[in-house]
């Protein structure tokens, strides 16, 4: 039961779920039986009659009579692109490869990519190596620095990031923050490796105790260093804005790119309401919220599936699993994970301690026209209210999940204005239009500017720190 047979036909095939073996061996005994087999042949011959080399052979010159030359720009930028490897559990890694195809109509792009340290099984096909040119971030140097118009780096409080915040903090460039709290990156792995000093480590947080927000920590030195930042909501641009001092350095709203998809949704099999829980599966991600309402008798006529990553102990997920309403799928490839994201009819995108900063599951679970219950806070509040449903308490949440249980015509309204709201402001498109926008567009005579032109010119060390003394 996937999209690609469903486009073929609804009602010819035996269908089963493709990560449920019960439904599997249920299709093969109808199938056996031949139940139905009848009314199913009779729409063999119609399959058929699209399918033919005569009606590939039209469709193909319709649509090269269609198709326009694809605009580039003439000049482009060349670009160094710090990121997590593709072929890790990072999202923003995933959501660098998919961006590639766009991002180069306007960059010439080399990427530095960082490996992480851990060992996990999840591992993503990374086809990134052979359609350009992937670099080792250790590699990157103030001589490489020199090459590129600009450097963008892919800010984020991981072990995919150390490479990044460490020339960040010495090389100006365009910072895309995802995470605006970096002390467990300061104070651990960037400390532990030698990329920074205590002195360093104690100048930062004094920045904290004077700046005083609660929106940013152990990020100031790296915002004021950089040209120009990048951030993907309004919340998170009123928080990081308080940090930047550096007049000049100005912060950009971009929203946080995904594709939208046209082809066909897989046929529902099951006649539950499908709710999920996707992404990190951690009790910081909302897992004990979810859990809770699967003991809840409110919600044994439904199914909760929880799919992603495990951060929890192997004796959770059987725990999980042994709820007779509950699924759990662990270690995906993506297309598993965008298959179970497909066929939800509800996400629940709760944390007991969200920070309200963007949630890529919860923009790819809209595209396909999922009902996503949010906390409503930051990005989240932003969301318009037709497309989602915002909650403020575990209690409300509740109540909210059974009233769309029990209400398929308001799911049906909201699943086609998140669908509409993807589609129209959240594509790659627009997301590389607009980022070549703010980096070729820039105040150039800002000080890290200035600074930057400074390293590429081969300036000394004491001719760069007397500049920064000065300013």
């Amino acid at each position: 039961n996937i999209s690609v047979f469903n486009e073929m036909s609804t009602d010819a095939f035996y269908y089963a779920e493709p990560l449920d073996p019960n439904s599997i061996s249920e299709a093969i005994g109808a199938a056996l039986s031949k139940n139905e087999f009848d009314q199913k042949h009779k729409e063999y011959s119609s399959v058929l009659k699209r399918y033919t080399w005569d009606n590939s052979a039209k469709r193909a010159l319709e649509a090269i009579g269609q198709m326009k030359p694809e605009e580039v720009v003439e000049n482009k930028l060349k670009l160094a692109i710090f990121a997590p490897t593709p072929a890790g559990y990072s999202a923003i890694g995933k959501v660098v490869l998919l961006m590639h195809a766009e991002m180069s109509r306007y960059f010439d792009i080399d990427y530095y990519v960082e490996e992480g340290s851990s060992v996990r099984e999840f591992s993503r096909p990374n086809y990134l190596p052979f359609i350009a040119n992937v670099v080792s971030a250790k590699k990157f140097n103030r001589a490489l620095y020199k090459k590129y118009d600009a450097v963008v780096y892919h800010v984020g409080n991981s072990e995919f990031h150390l490479e990044t915040i460490k020339n960040s903090l010495y090389l100006p460039g365009y910072a895309i923050v995802h995470d605006s709290h970096l002390a467990n990156i300061f104070t651990t792995d960037l400390l532990r490796l030698g990329y920074i000093s205590d002195d360093r480590l104690l100048a930062e947080k004094k920045l904290d105790e004077k700046i005083r927000n609660e929106k940013a920590n152990y990020i100031t030195s790296i915002l004021n260093n950089q040209i120009g930042i990048i951030v993907h909501s309004a919340f998170q641009k009123d928080g990081i804005e308080k940090n930047i001092f550096n007049e000049g350095v100005e912060c950009n709203l971009l929203n946080i790119p995904v594709s939208t998809p046209s082809q066909t949704m897989a046929n529902r099999l099951d006649s539950l309401v499908t709710i999920g829980m996707a992404g990190i599966i951690d009790p910081a991600k909302g897992l004990d919220t979810v859990e809770r309402l699967a003991q809840d008798p409110e919600f044994l006529d439904t199914k909760i599936v929880i799919f992603g990553i495990p951060l929890v102990s192997e004796d959770v997920i059987q725990r999980l699993r042994s709820y007779p309403n509950v699924e759990v799928h662990t270690n995906l490839t993506d297309f598993q994970f965008q298959n179970l994201l497909s066929r939800l009819d509800i996400l629940i995108s709760f944390r007991p301690d969200e920070r309200g900063y963007p949630s890529l599951a919860t923009i790819e679970a809209m595209r396909y026209g999922v009902v996503p219950i949010v906390k409503k806070l930051g990005w989240y509040d932003e969301l318009p209210d037709n497309a989602v449903v915002k909650v403020l308490s575990e209690t409300e949440l509740a109540a909210e999940l059974r009233e769309l249980i029990d209400d398929p015509v308001r799911r049906g309204e909201i699943q086609v204005n998140a669908q509409e709201f993807m589609r129209d402001t959240h594509s790659y498109a627009k997301y590389a239009e607009r980022l070549y926008e703010v980096i070729s567009s820039s105040d150039k005579n800002t000080s890290p500017a200035s600074i930057s032109k400074l390293l590429k010119a081969g300036a000394s060390k004491d001719k760069i720190r007397k500049y920064i003394s000065e300013k």
